[in-house]
């Protein structure tokens, strides 16, 4: 196609001759310059050039056509069509002042794919490797193509020509070889071509049709599940599974039959499995064949299986008295009808045990018991049984009633229940008896509510009489209730006398404290008095006792501490010092007490440990600088208030402690952990560390702690121990780690083949595992555990190897059972729990305890086929277990081995060719056991008979000779007898016996039979072989055979009976005039068939003949000729009805009309009764006619007031007109007048608006008459909303009627009535709420009635039906309680409450409903729900109690608490008062004084040095 030549390629060829002229030289080009085109196609070619000279000339030269040329300033162009050279150069050339220069286009020409071929594949085996094959047509320049392979979205190859050398078009096939798999079913492959020609040309593409894959796969049989035993007429599912199937789902097909019929099935897929599932039945017992055939593409695999149909009636079971009376005689028998096979087991039980058991063949069983109280429900079940199946068993049922007296106990009636007031409780007291008694409860008379639950009240204590009675007595009991509650009385007294304790020990601590604090001690002064007196001075130490006079040393004031005293002596060690001597920080030692520290403002620190005491002690008593030489202590306990002062100073140091975390730790063998060390010293200096063997890799600190990880922990346990320093101490704390190892394997041994009820051990062995101790080891099998040990006493802490052993005793239902070991190293809850399991190890138990068992007949023939059985009982495992080997005569049998509860039967078939004795042989191996059993067998010779008769086919009255002969039979002794069918004519020991007779018609056909007896032992056998004898002689016919007289009926299938006796059988033929009749054909019996006919019977021997004569009947018949069906008849004739039948015999004809008999053949007068139709019948001896006669009577024209009343009246809106109708036949023309306009009104047509006056005229042949006739305008109720408003509103109390009124002519009658309520509601009625609802007004008048529905509404005022709160109007403090308003009104009330203030209130969305959260006394009070509507408003009131039982508990509290500082005031009194009446010392301002006195009895005088630090 030709393009105009684009503006852009002037544009260049303008710039590049611009560019020539600034070069002075000249450059040719040529655009396109590798041109793609179409095959046949056209392309442009511009050739042009920058040489300046507008003189210069350019061309094109090439082989193609060229059209269409275009010049212009230094540019040419040529359009080339109809390219049909697959490679082309055309040249351009210019002359420019006389030098050329000359470029090339190369223009390649393409083909797109004309056709994508994908071949198609066969349906693909899995696994097995094919070839795609795809072929591209036509297509040029190959060396551009691509062609793709694609499966679904997945490119399975990729092939390029880029080495392609040919240019011109070619046929390109790509193969690809696949292993299909189960993937690929159902997958799309198609085949993708590519010409890429860009950015010369488009992308062209093809592809083929998609090819679907089929893949499949069936590499197993199928397998058949069905019970090996059905009961007859009963359906049992039969399935046919296959697996490893590929398609299941849809590709599948299965054939299933049972007994050679097909079933219907279902087929169910699931994954690579395919299952058909029908139902198979059998109506009769017998061995069917289950068969299943599964194809799969063009694959099939067929399975069967046996299957035993047996029939199995449900047992009988009789209870002599079903109902009884306890102490009575019952018998329960079961028995069970006939079943195949009949070998049925019968067994008596109840729920608990078996009664009675049965052997085989017993028809029957009993069992008698007396009927006691504890068999009332008692339940027999009789349960039959297939002895040679147990599975197959049927059961029936049946229930003794036991009637007995009411009984109570404590079990159903208590006699004593303790209760707590204000709980819920329910009063339960139950009887036992049947029938079941009436039980009534009373207290004080008044019956009691049982089963009820009730709120527990203080009157609800007391003594109950229970009585239960039924119809067979009555019981009592007496019920005692306690009911437990709160003393308010007594806790009030307990909490006055506490205070009044309280009160009193406070007055006394006061007057203590205030006589303490006005005392004066001068201790210088009473030393100075002492020293004139000369009385020595003693020394006293809180710590000891007086010792002699001490040298006192008196410091300045200037002086840190006055030492009053002074000595050169130890006093004793105070508890708890730790041994040093120098100890005494805080405490009263020999040389004096240091004074109390400064306090601080930060909170003590916690208490120190011993150590640290010891140590703070150690350093405090350095400093002492003065100590007594000899002190006396007081006694102890004397001196507590000074204790308590003297042990502030210890209390204001600064203890702290080191904790680790985490204490106890688990980790891995050769694991990591970080242990976090952390104190509570205060001082910011502080510092601390880890102390370990192990190995410390990162570390972490911060503010009081510091982190460290410890690496490649090896040691089983380890201790590293946290420190830290503070103010120069240092205190540690210790982490324990334990490091485990979870279970390397868990090896259980395999176990031998087990007999069954031997012992044997199970060993399982965990190898690698610590700690030990942890470790649990349990034996399973299947879901059931065997044995669990522990190893808790183990102490090793390293890694070791456990072994547990089992011993069990094999029992049948472990046959099969998997073992297992598991090991489980519990670390909780400091670490995991680690489980390993061994390996399963199966169980395999077995039995042979009996010897097999051979069943086949002592005598075989030789060469016949007889089956040998081979049976073992109790072997266990049977099925699949049970080995068999079975020779006859030494040579081994084909078998087949079935198995039934621990029965296995093997069966095969034996045979010889020759006679002699043979041993049967069977061995049975289950495990390592074997049984073997053998039977002798005869095979035995024993030929057939041979019956000879030399004439078989004997004419009449000749002589035929029977032979009867015996060959040789081994072992000998066979006995001949010949005879027929009724005797016996000849027997002996001979080889032959023979008999000659004369032949008769009678022996025709008779049996004569050579049998031989062969006689081994106690055994007979028989054999036999019949002949017949044939007798010939000539045909004879007789009545007996072809009867001379023959009758039939026509339309009956007959046959012309005519039998013949001869031998051979005789040919009868029969004939009428020329008519040859086949005797032996049935022929539809007509009419013709009416006659005398000649038979013939003929053979070889002779003929004879007879006449034979047929009559044919037949049933009535009745037609128009003697019968017309219709009759006119003129009113006033005479006239006759006549009516004739045809038939053989010949018919009787009786005709009715309206049920009445109507005389045949008599002449009457017409009347216009007679008009109608008659039932005439004829009847003979093979049946009736009917027919139905119509009589038409014509009369004159007459009009009545009926069909045409004289005064009509019109009801509007009826679908009827008016109409004027005539009497008479034909039917007359009617045509009424009104205002000189004619109407013609047939019969029922009539006018649409006929009101006026008319005269009506009505004809017809026989006559005419007249008739006036006048209408008028009537119409039907109606009633709208203007006379019968739909909706009413009344107020409650109100006088009200209920008007309607409803327009219609006649004046329709209206009444109301409410909606399912047959009273109307007539006049005027004070209303009540009941009015309200829907109320069917009626309008009615003769032409018909109206319904309105009418709805009345009632409103009336508010009113407060339910005021409910939940749970209760005493509320504890704290709980949640909910007030509940339910109003009636109409229009429906809104509600408004009056609650106490409170910001816990809340109400509903409809605000029926008050709820509070949390109630406090806030919420006491008085709540007011009131409801209105717009008729008034109602109130109701409820008053809520909130109690606050943390007062008593707080009261308590207090109490307690003043009681112990009372009793403690107390304490601290009496010793103050005591101490200084004993001669012992106080101490006063001791913070602010460094001296004080203390006078005793004896006027002595004690010192004690103050310090202040």
């Amino acid at each position: 196609m030709a393009q105009p030549v684009p503006v852009l390629l002037w544009a260049w060829c303008a710039l590049t001759a611009l560019a020539g002229a600034v070069r002075g030289s000249f450059e040719v080009s040529v655009l396109p310059e590798a041109p793609m085109v179409a095959y046949g196609g056209a392309v442009w070619i511009n050739c042009s050039t920058t040489c300046p000279d507008p003189d210069a000339r350019g061309n094109l030269e090439t082989s193609l056509t060229k059209t269409n040329e275009k010049t212009g300033p230094g540019w040419v162009a040529f359009l080339l069509k109809n390219i049909t050279e697959w490679v082309s150069a055309p040249q351009c050339y210019f002359t420019c002042r006389g030098r050329v220069k000359v470029v090339f286009a190369n223009i390649s020409a393409y083909r797109a794919p004309e056709r994508v071929v994908l071949e198609r594949l066969p349906e693909l085996e899995l696994g097995r490797a094919y070839s795609l094959t795809c072929r591209v047509l036509n297509v040029a320049p190959v060396r551009h193509l691509t062609v793709t392979l694609r499966q679904g979205g997945r490119t399975l190859h990729t092939e390029t020509f880029q080495n392609h050398t040919r240019a011109g078009p070619d046929d390109v096939t790509v193969t690809k070889e696949i292993t299909p798999q189960q993937r690929d079913h159902g997958q799309a492959v198609t085949c993708h071509a590519a010409l890429d020609l860009t950015p010369h040309e488009p992308h062209f593409e093809n592809s083929s049709s998609a090819v679907e894959l089929k893949v499949y796969a069936l590499p197993e049989e199928p397998q058949l599940q069905i019970f090996h035993h059905i009961e007859v007429g009963t359906k049992a599912t039969a399935r046919c599974e296959v697996t490893k199937v590929f398609p299941a789902a849809g590709e599948a097909r299965f054939t299933l039959s049972f007994g050679g019929q097909s079933l219907n099935f279902t087929v169910t897929t699931s994954n690579d499995t395919a299952t058909a599932q029908g139902e198979v039945r059998s109506l009769s017992a017998g061995e069917r064949q289950l068969t299943c055939t599964v194809s799969v593409g063009p694959m099939s695999r067929s399975a069967g299986q046996s299957v035993l149909v047996y029939s199995l009636p449900e047992p009988i079971l009789e209870i002599t008295e079903s109902q009884t009376h306890v102490n009575s005689s019952v018998t329960v028998t079961c028995r069970s009808p006939k079943a195949d096979p009949p070998d049925v087991l019968l067994q008596l039980r109840d729920a608990k045990q078996v009664l009675v058991p049965s052997a085989r063949a017993q028809p029957l069983v009993r069992f008698p018991l007396t009927a006691g109280e504890e068999d009332n429900g008692r339940e027999f079940t009789c349960e039959a049984r297939l002895a040679s199946n147990n599975q197959a068993m049927k059961r029936t049922s049946a229930r003794l009633t036991v009637l007995y007296g009411p009984r109570m106990d404590d079990s159903g009636c208590p006699r004593e229940w303790t209760w707590k007031e204000g709980t819920e409780q329910t009063f339960s007291c139950q009887a036992q008896g049947n029938p079941v008694p009436a039980v009534v409860c009373k207290k004080d008379g008044v019956p009691f509510s049982i089963g009820v639950q009730q709120q527990v009240r203080r009157e609800d204590a007391g003594t109950y009489h229970c009585e239960a009675s039924s119809s067979y007595g009555f019981a009592s009991r007496d019920v005692t209730v306690h009911v437990e509650y709160l003393n308010a009385l007594l806790l009030v007294l307990v909490l006055l006398a506490v205070t009044a304790a309280a009160t009193g020990l406070g007055v006394g601590i006061f007057l203590y404290y205030r006589s303490t604090r006005i005392r004066k001690y001068r201790l210088e002064q009473r030393q100075a008095k002492q020293a004139e007196q000369g009385k020595p001075a003693e020394q006293v130490s809180l710590n000891g006792a007086a010792q002699n006079t001490p040298e006192v040393e008196h410091r300045g004031p200037d002086s840190r501490g006055a030492q009053l005293l002074s000595g050169a002596f130890r006093p004793p060690l105070a508890a708890g010092s730790g041994g040093n001597p120098d100890s005494g920080a805080g405490q009263v030692s020999g040389t004096g007490a240091r004074a109390p520290a400064p306090r601080r403002a930060a909170l003590p620190p916690p208490p120190e440990t011993k150590p640290q005491r010891r140590q703070s002690r150690a350093r405090r008593g350095a400093s002492s600088a003065m100590r007594p030489r000899q002190l006396r202590p007081p006694a102890p306990g004397r001196c507590l208030p000074l204790l308590l002062l003297l042990a502030l100073p210890g209390a204001a140091e600064r203890p702290f402690n080191v904790s680790v975390w985490p204490e106890d730790s688990v980790v891995e063998h050769g694991g990591s952990i970080w242990i976090n060390c952390s104190t509570t010293c205060q001082d910011p200096g502080a510092r601390g560390g880890l102390e370990t063997s192990l190995t410390k890799a990162q570390e972490k600190r911060g503010p009081r702690w510091e982190a460290r990880e410890l690496v490649n922990i090896w040691e089983w346990v380890s201790a590293p121990q946290c420190y830290f320093f503070c103010y120069g101490e240092v205190t540690r704390a210790s982490a324990h780690i334990t490091t485990y190892r979870a279970p390397e394997r868990v090896v259980l041994e395999r176990l031998p083949e087990l007999e069954l009820g031997r012992a044997h051990n199970l060993t399982c062995r965990v190898l690698n595992v610590a700690p030990v101790r942890h470790l649990t080891v349990t034996l399973r099998q299947g879901g059931r555990t065997l044995h669990t040990e522990t190893f808790q006493n183990r102490t090793r802490a390293a890694a070791d190897n456990v072994t547990v052993t089992h011993k069990i005793i094999p029992q049948r239902r472990d046959h099969g059972q998997e073992v297992t070991c598991h090991s489980a190293l519990d670390l909780r809850p400091l670490g995991q729990l680690f489980q390993n399991s061994s390996p399963a190890v199966e169980l395999r138990v077995f039995a042979l305890p009996e010897e097999p068992q051979l069943q086949i007949f002592h005598h075989i023939e030789v060469g016949t086929k007889a089956t040998a059985r081979c049976e073992v009982t109790q072997v266990f495992p049977a099925a699949g277990e049970a080995r068999f080997t079975l020779s006859f005569g030494g040579q081994s049998l084909n078998f087949t081995v079935t198995t039934s509860n621990d029965t296995a039967t093997a069966q095969g078939e034996v045979r010889s060719l020759s006679a002699g004795e043979r041993r049967l042989t069977c061995t049975v191996s289950v495990g390592p056991v074997s049984r073997s059993a053998g039977q002798s067998v005869l095979v035995y010779s024993f030929p057939q008979p041979v019956l000879e008769i030399d004439q078989p086919r004997a004419l009449v009255n000749r002589n035929v000779s029977l032979t009867c002969c015996s060959p040789a039979s081994q072992p000998p002794g066979t006995t001949l007898q010949l005879r027929d069918s009724e005797r016996t004519l000849a027997s002996g020991h001979q080889p032959c016996l023979q008999l000659m007779l004369t032949a008769r018609k009678g022996d025709n056909g008779r049996q004569f039979t050579c049998e031989g007896n062969l006689a081994l032992g106690s055994h007979s056998f028989v054999k036999n072989t019949s002949a017949q004898l044939i007798v010939l002689y000539k045909p004879t016919l007789d009545e007996s055979g072809c009867p001379g007289h023959q009758t039939w009926l026509e339309g009956t299938q007959q046959q012309l009976a005519c039998e013949a006796d001869g031998n051979p059988t005789p040919e009868v033929s029969c004939h009428k005039g020329s008519q040859v009749y086949d005797t032996g054909s049935v022929q539809n019996v007509t009419r013709g068939h009416a006659g005398v006919y000649r038979c013939s019977a003929t053979n070889a021997h002779g003929t004879a003949g007879r006449n034979v004569t047929i009559h044919v009947e037949y049933g009535p018949e009745m037609d128009d000729a003697g019968c017309a069906r219709t009759r006119t008849w003129v009113e006033e004739t005479e006239q006759t009805l006549a009516c004739l039948a045809w038939g053989n015999p010949a018919p009787a004809v009786a005709c009715t009309k309206d049920g009445a008999s109507y005389g045949m053949g008599v002449q009457r007068r017409v009347a216009r009764e007679h008009a109608g139709t008659y039932h005439c019948t004829a009847t003979n001896t093979h049946g009736s006619a009917r027919r139905e006669v119509t009589v038409r009577v014509e009369y004159k024209p007459s009009m009545d007031e009926l069909s045409c009343p004289s005064a009509w009246t019109w009801v509007k809106g009826m679908p009827q007109a008016f109409s004027c109708d005539a009497d008479g036949i034909p039917a007359p023309e009617v045509v009424c007048t009104k205002d000189g306009v004619s109407y013609r009104l047939g019969q029922r047509q009539g006018l649409t608006d006929p009101m006026g006056t008319y005269q009506c005229n009505a004809t017809n042949p026989h006559g005419s008459a007249t008739k006036t006739v006048t209408i008028t305008l009537e119409y039907k109720p109606t009633m709208d909303e203007s006379s019968c408003p739909s909706t009413r509103a009344w107020l409650e109390g109100t006088l009200h009627t209920l008007a309607c009124e409803a327009d219609g002519i006649p004046v329709p009658r209206v009444s109301c009535a409410k909606e399912g309520a047959a009273e109307e509601f007539g006049g005027e009625r004070n209303v009540s709420r009941n009015d309200s609802g829907t109320y069917w007004c009626t309008a009615v008048n003769r032409y018909g009635s109206a319904r309105r529905a009418v709805t009345v509404r009632v409103e009336y005022r508010p009113v407060v039906l339910l005021l409910d709160v939940s749970p209760s109007a005493t509320i504890p403090r704290g709980a949640n309680f909910n007030i509940s308003c339910r109003a009636e009104g109409s229009p429906a009330p809104a509600y408004r409450w009056t609650v106490p203030p409170a910001p816990n209130v809340h109400c509903s969305a409809d605000n029926s409903t008050v709820s509070v959260a949390g109630a406090d006394r806030h919420n006491r009070g008085v709540y007011v729900c009131r409801v209105s509507n717009a008729h008034g408003q109602h109130l109701g009131r409820l008053q809520i109690q909130v109690t606050d039982n943390r007062l008593i508990v707080a009261a308590l509290i207090a109490g307690v608490a003043v009681l112990l500082l009372g009793g403690t005031a107390g304490l601290v009194y009496y010793l103050k008062s005591t101490a200084c009446k004993k001669g012992e010392y106080n101490v006063q301002d001791a913070e602010s004084s460094s001296k004080a006195t203390c006078l005793g009895r004896d006027s002595a005088v004690y010192g004690i040095q103050l310090t202040q630090t």
